[in-house]
């Protein structure tokens, strides 16, 4: 079930319906590619290698060439139309949202600062596209390749999903520390670019006023001080990042590693 703030935005994709069609089908081809190369490897060991003939690997060459290529286009058309399905999404939000401004009472526009509108209308619409463009389209991509990936381990050996899917439980947990530490902070430095836009936009405007009352001391400490405390927000954010970052590059590596070792283990039994 998608949440509310995402069935907002499903009007905006629908003109543009084909084209996520378009990249649902090829995200399909490449999980299709992607999850069959290891069954032809397999069948390349069980076979060709374990009988010792030889004469029967071009033929399972040429189908791991064919499957690569068909991860590597579909990969290709998910990336490409995904981009440009997201950037026109975005195109569209922004124009409704420069139409909705300017439809707005004066009085609107007198009690809100100049600076936290620009901010909404620059800054907030790209994680939008970025997430329809990427993220959404990614955590689909990777949630059914894990799936896939489950269910082949099932069916070669259950031990190794077991322990793919209790390894995979600290993901889920890092997964959820870090987008609750994060929320907070992108939210800070949300709101801290809307008050430094502010400053910087009153400042540009009212230059001479400044000028004429001797204030530009004031508003230059003021604009240092609200970009000292968005660069803190930052590299606060950068850390936090930088953290799990690390985490989900090691848990995955630690994941193949268990497989790979209980995996060697049972091939040496003869299992």
């Amino acid at each position: 079930m998608l949440s509310p703030a995402l069935r907002r935005f499903l009007p905006y994709l629908a003109p543009y319906r084909l084209t996520v069609l378009m990249t649902v089908v090829a995200a399909l081809v490449a999980l299709v590619g992607a999850t069959s190369i290891p069954l032809v490897v397999k069948a390349v060991i069980d076979g060709p290698i374990s009988h010792r003939q030889p004469a029967g690997l071009p033929p399972y060459a040429l189908l791991l060439l064919l499957l690569a290529g068909l991860e590597l286009g579909g990969n290709f058309v998910r990336r490409n139309y995904s981009v440009q399905a997201s950037l026109r999404m975005e195109t569209d939000i922004r124009n409704d949202f420069y139409a909705h401004l300017q439809r707005l009472h004066v009085g609107f526009h007198d009690n809100w600062q100049s600076g936290q509108l620009l901010s909404r209308a620059v800054a907030d619409i790209q994680p939008v596209r970025r997430f329809i463009g990427f993220g959404m389209v990614f955590a689909a991509f990777f949630g059914a390749m894990w799936v896939a990936v489950l269910a082949l381990l099932v069916r070669l050996d259950w031990q190794l999903a077991v322990v793919t899917m209790v390894l995979a439980l600290p993901i889920l947990a890092v997964s959820r520390s870090f987008f609750g530490s994060y929320a907070a902070i992108a939210r800070r430095v949300q709101d801290q670019q809307g008050d430094l836009t502010t400053v910087i936009e009153e400042t540009a405007t009212g230059v001479r006023i400044i000028k004429a009352f001797g204030r530009a001391v004031t508003l230059r400490e003021r604009f240092r001080g609200q970009a000292a405390g968005l660069r803190d927000s930052n590299l606060e954010a950068i850390g936090v990042r930088a953290r799990t970052s690390s985490l989900f590059t090691l848990l995955p590596n630690l994941n193949l590693a268990v497989v790979l070792l209980v995996g060697g283990l049972a091939v040496q039994r003869g299992a």
